[in-house]
Parts: C-alpha cells; structure tokens; sequence
C-alpha cells in the first residue's frame, strides 16, 4: 500500500500545481473596480491653432479592469484629450464634454482593458477657438534712466496669436519694452550702447487678453541708446550782478557795478536736470557782491563776486572782480 502511496505522489502533486495555475489565471482575469485621480490635458493637435481653456481638468475616474492590470491602470495620472474648433455650437467657443464617453475610447485605458464606469466632474465646459494674428507697436519705456537722446527699440512692432474673440479688444494697444536703472548701471554716460531686453505686455493688453495673456509667448528687443552725463555744463549768456549788504548800509550809500550789469559767458557745470534747468530758465543763478562796512569806511571801487546757484552748480573757471561806485546817498535818499 505504502507503495502504491508513493506511486501516486507525483501525481497528485502535479494535479495540484495544474490547479493552482488555473485559478491564478481565473483570478488575474476577474474583473476589480477603482477610482484613480487624473489630470485631463485638451491640446491641440495641430500644435499652437487653436486657444484652449481651461488647459487641464482635475477628474475623479472610475474604472473597472482586470485585476492584472489594475495596478498599471492606477498608474495612469494624466491622459491627453485632442481638441478640434466647432463655430457651429450656440454657445460657442465653449463645449460641453461628456468625460466618461471621452476617456473611454483613450488608448491610455483599452490597451488595459479598463473601462471607463463613471467620472467626477460628469462634464466639463472648454473653450476652444481659433488663434488669430495681431501686429501690436513696442513701445519703450526708460523710466528714471536720463537718456541723452531717444532710444530706438528693434523690433518696434510684434506679431503675437490671440483668441479670435479677443482681436478687436486688443486694437491700438501695446507691447513694451522697460529700461531700468539696474539694466544700465555699469555704462558709461555719452557712450552708445546696445542692450537685449525682454519684451512684455502693458497692463492695458494684459488685462484685455485676461488669463490667456501668459500662454503668449514674446521675444526680447535690441535697444540702442547712450546715457546722459551726471554732470553737464552750460556757457551762460547773461548772469545778473546784485549787492548784498546790511540794510542800514544801503539806505544810507548808493552802490553801483561800473560798466555792466551782468556776468556774460561763463561756463556753469552741474547736475543734468539741474543745468537743463537753468538752460530753460527754470532756476535763476546770480552773481552777488558781498560788502562788509569796513567797505564803505573807506569805499572800495571793486569787488570780487560769489556765484549764487543751486547746489553741486559751480563756474568752471574764478568769477571775475567787477569795478563799483560808492557814494553817499543825500539827505533826502536822492542820489
């Protein structure tokens, strides 16, 4: 008997692997229910045709696979959903899509054999147009930065896409091109230069493209310009001459400048907006006579003069001595 035992052993044995190999593979075919979160991408397939919005949707997914591929399908974070323009709906640009019967032709999911039960949101509303071009001017704007002359900006227009809904919103607005202080620290004034700058939307064009403003891609500009000096200088044509003394003094003498009343010719060197000033008329500078009553003591017939003008504003060369007059006034202040 023990024989016959021993006999049969293999057998069995064999039996037993044949049958746990038959239910290892009916059990890798039964089918298990999930839910995995996706990330549903609508693109474009003829690449950068069509304005999309929104871009992704977040969806709750609901599939029903076999168990050998549930764990590949769990996997599956993102699918991509081909847009196409339809000018004919009632509400378009927007389309109303059904997501389970979207998601369920995906090759993502049937090369799994999952299907596709149910979907959280059940539907979602994009927007799909087309893009249309616009040629909008660049303008640049220098900001605080003291330019010498105007700056000239390459290229001074810009063709950008926009949604075909946004076309008139965006008429007569700008592209701009921004020069700060920190762009042009290390140059030197009077020198030109050229520098690569990006270019970037004003807020008017931002606000009216809305959302879709960053999807628009924008290349840099090439921007020729030369610096003002900190410091300018100007030839003066006419700097008036003044006294200046005690009241008691001037009441009781008569002070006058021989031969002129004005310094003629001198060069003034100063801060730019400050000497732009003085060119314009803007800030007066004077040449005033200092006199102390030792001066009227004995009358002096000249003087040295002190510019009088707005500070860091100085001659380039020593202001002249001017010839003066003093006499005393009669009793009556006459004369």
């Amino acid at each position: 008997m023990g024989g016959s035992l021993r006999q049969k052993l293999p057998t069995f044995v064999l039996a037993t692997i044949i049958a746990m190999l038959i239910w290892l593979y009916a059990e890798g075919e039964n089918l298990r229910e999930d839910t995995v979160s996706v990330d549903v991408m609508f693109v474009d397939p003829a690449g950068n045709k069509l304005a999309i919005e929104p871009r992704t949707a977040s969806v709750r997914v609901t599939v029903q696979a076999p168990t050998s591929s549930l764990a590949a399908v769990k996997k599956i974070s993102t699918v991509r959903l081909s847009m196409q323009e339809k000018p004919g709906l009632e509400t378009y640009p927007r389309q109303m899509l059904i997501l389970r019967e979207r998601l369920a032709s995906l090759p993502d999911f049937e090369r799994l054999g999952a299907g596709v039960l149910r979907t959280d949101p059940e539907t979602v509303s994009v927007s799909v147009q087309r893009l249309e071009p616009v040629t909008l001017p660049v303008e640049l704007t220098a900001g605080e930065v003291d330019l010498k002359t105007a700056a000239t900006v390459q290229p001074s227009e810009v063709t950008i896409a926009v949604p075909a809904s946004l076309t008139k919103a965006v008429e007569g607005l700008k592209l701009r091109v921004m020069v700060d202080a920190r762009a042009v620290a290390s140059f030197t004034p009077n020198n030109p230069y050229t520098l690569e700058l990006p270019i970037s939307m004003s807020e008017a064009l931002a606000k009216a493209l809305g959302d879709y403003a960053i999807q628009i891609p924008l290349p840099k500009a090439q921007v020729n310009l030369t610096l003002r000096s900190q410091e300018e200088t100007y030839e003066h044509p006419s700097i008036p001459i003044r006294t200046a003394a005690v009241w008691t003094l001037l009441d009781e003498y008569r002070v006058e400048v021989v031969d002129r009343v004005a310094l003629e010719g001198i060069v003034l060197r100063g801060p730019s907006k400050v000497i732009e000033q003085i060119r314009r008329g803007e800030v007066k500078v004077w040449a005033d006579i200092d006199l102390t009553s030792k001066d009227f003591e004995t009358p002096i017939t000249s003087a040295p003069v002190r510019l009088t003008a707005p500070q860091g504003v100085f001659a380039e060369t020593p202001l002249p001595t001017v010839n003066i007059r003093i006499t005393k006034r009669t009793t009556d202040g006459k004369g």
